[in-house]
Parts: structure tokens; C-alpha cells; sequence
């Protein structure tokens, strides 16, 4: 099967993993290349309205490679800020772009991902329902 040139997929799986106070790693997973070269790049600030930092840019050439897994890690962040940011896909055609994700980088010394967190309390939560008959 050919692959017909076009813009780039949108990355999926987007997450923030391995918060701390100083670094964060964003990964995500394109489904295949549209036209070679590709770029991914994220973009982030501490407001979602204006995502003005960049990270390091990685590139895609596989016409063949199938979901792919990229990751960067922002660093030099400022511990207990939220901090908002996107991927973006780009080629000489085109460009696609994630919505805007946010993730809080902790205190120092505890690292605890907010969506383990989540996951933890929803658990609690479901367990508080249990009764015994």
C-alpha cells in the first residue's frame, strides 16, 4: 500500500510522566509518518494562552515505522507551577497540533504523578463503596 504525501498525523497518547520540581518528560506516539522529513516539537509556558518555549525538536523519517514513541524532557522548570504545553507535527506540507495539556511540576522530593494520584483516589473512593451483605 502507498502512502499518499500529507500533513502530518496528530500525536496521540500525550502525557506528562516522570514530573519533578525541575524536570518533566512529555512522550507521545505518532501512527505513522506522512511525508518525510517530520518534526515534533513541544511547545509550553506557564500559560496556556501563550506557548512560547520550545523543546528540543525530534525528527520522523520511517515512511514505514508504525507507531513510533518520541520523548523529550522540559527541564529547568519551576517547582509548584502548572505548566501548559502541545506537540506539534510538522512537514514541508503541513502541520498538526495537539489541544493543550497541562501537568504541575511538585516540590522537590516527592514524586507522585497527579495522574497516579488521580487513579488513587478514584480507587479510595470506589472501595468506600463496598459493602458486605
Amino acid at each position: 500500500m502507498a502512502i499518499i504525501p500529507g500533513a502530518p498525523v496528530v500525536a496521540t497518547n500525550v502525557m506528562a510522566v516522570n514530573v519533578t520540581g525541575r524536570t518533566a518528560v512529555i512522550m507521545w506516539t505518532i501512527s505513522r509518518v506522512t511525508f518525510t522529513p517530520e518534526e515534533y516539537v513541544v511547545y509550553y509556558s506557564l500559560s496556556s494562552d501563550s506557548l512560547t518555549m520550545t523543546s528540543e525538536v525530534l525528527y520522523g523519517s520511517d515512511l514505514e515505522a508504525v507507531s513510533v514513541t518520541y520523548k523529550v524532557t522540559l527541564s529547568e522548570l519551576e517547582q509548584l507551577s502548572t505548566y501548559y504545553y502541545q506537540v506539534v507535527s510538522s512537514n514541508s506540507l503541513s502541520s498538526s497540533s495537539t489541544a493543550v495539556l497541562n501537568f504541575t511540576a511538585i516540590q522537590d522530593g516527592k514524586i507522585l504523578s497527579s495522574l497516579l494520584l488521580e487513579k488513587l483516589t478514584r480507587l479510595l473512593s470506589y472501595s468506600a463503596q463496598w459493602y458486605t451483605y
